[in-house]
């Protein structure tokens, strides 16, 4: 091998060694975002419960999950609507 070779094999390695470190960093962990989610439930559940006498109340785990879908994908009122079958006003409040 001559020393353009070895340059480029030490190039090539380098390059493969920093995108396996970006690929870890990028990953989500599926019990971390699970118990994340859960303590953030907990912190906010009292300020997200309403209670009423003519119909059910949404529940504070839609309310979140709703916060959190639109704040992570940037999805319009009207596509997360479809998803959790509410109102388009019903999630605009939600989200407010």
């Amino acid at each position: 091998m001559n020393g353009n070779a070895i340059r480029v094999l030490a190039i090539y390695f380098l390059w493969k060694k920093r995108q396996q470190k970006r690929r870890r960093t990028v990953g989500v962990d599926p019990y971390n975002a699970t118990s994340s989610f859960d303590e953030l439930l907990c912190k906010l559940e009292f300020s997200l419960r309403r209670s009423s006498i003519r119909r059910i109340p949404i529940a504070p785990v839609e309310k979140l999950a709703i916060t959190l879908r639109f704040l992570a994908t940037g999805s319009t009122f009207s596509d997360l609507s479809i998803t959790y079958r509410m109102g388009i006003t019903t999630v605009a409040k939600i989200v407010r």
